[in-house]
């Protein structure tokens, strides 16, 4: 995404003072702490304050739209506006001025390098809820021992099949094992019977190939499918991606969210992966040595 050059400096102004503030009042209040001195009393009174004007917010949210569900209400990265997570997206609040109510606000924030900001408060919410999720219903195929990720897909998108080419081909010389959670489009409506094939069928692999090259085969059926459908489904909605292909990489550590097919990151990402297989491996004890 493109931003105005005219306010990348000021962008850039905002977001390191922002985090540097916020990096200075944690080792503040450590430091105060360790050392009794009179000053931390302000630093928690500054605390506290910055806690009720959240809460203050937060009850003006809940009254002017009282309709909405939400969780994880907080201070957004810019002063004066909030950030609530909703059915796996985030959204943003500022709150009523001399003018108007308060506003809701619907889109990504973006850094001056590109950072979507809006992505890395979704990659915190997954980092906690992922576990919790029906992962294991996720379709996998490839090398077991190879570098592991998530591929949120549609056996209709076209670029999922420019993906689908790319990773079949790169994965000749480097192996991966591909975990495929299937996101249902309304406007593909010959998807969901190309999904239960992929579902049914014996040989995954070869099922997800004839798929997404768009072979033509006689389609299988199971009464299971149904089932893990819908567990894709409830994954998707809960990661807040609205888009094919999406990647969702080292899920059991800090997860990275990449929605679209850029090559660059998703190799990019890969081969971290890969490095972590690797250096994971040099680790365990050698079995083979006598104790």
């Amino acid at each position: 995404m493109q931003i105005n050059k005219m306010f990348k400096p000021a962008l850039l102004s905002l977001f390191i003072l922002s985090g540097f503030v916020h990096a200075q009042t944690a080792s503040d209040v450590a430091v105060l702490k360790a050392t009794g001195t009179p000053e931390l009393k302000k630093v928690q009174e500054t605390q506290a304050g910055s806690i009720a004007e959240v809460k203050a917010a937060q009850d003006e949210f809940k009254q002017t739209f009282s309709q909405m569900n939400f969780t994880n209400f907080a201070e957004s990265p810019v002063k004066g506006i909030y950030e609530l997570h909703t059915g796996g997206n985030v959204i943003y609040f500022t709150p009523k001025s001399e003018d108007r109510t308060g506003v809701i606000i619907f889109g990504e924030m973006w850094d001056s390098n590109g950072v979507s900001l809006t992505n890395e408060s979704k990659l915190k919410a997954i980092k906690g809820e992922w576990k919790k999720l029906p992962i294991k219903s996720a379709i996998s195929i490839g090398d077991k021992n190879a570098p592991s990720y998530y591929e949120i897909t549609d056996p209709d998108c076209p670029y999922c099949h420019s993906y689908h080419e790319w990773i079949k081909d790169y994965s000749n010389t480097n192996p991966v094992q591909r975990n495929l959670i299937f996101m249902l489009n309304p406007g593909h409506p010959e998807a969901p019977a190309k999904i239960e094939h992929i579902i049914c069928s014996k040989d995954k692999e070869q099922a997800i190939n004839d798929m997404f090259e768009q072979k033509p085969v006689t389609l299988e059926k199971c009464p299971e499918a149904k089932g893990i459908i819908q567990q894709h489904q409830d994954i998707v909605k809960s990661l807040g991606v609205n888009g094919t292909p999406s990647f969702v990489f080292d899920v059991n550590e800090e997860p990275e969210l990449i929605v679209g097919f850029n090559k660059n990151k998703v190799m990019e990402a890969i081969i971290k992966a890969t490095e972590k297989v690797k250096a994971s491996e040099l680790t365990k004890p050698d079995a083979t040595k006598k104790q």
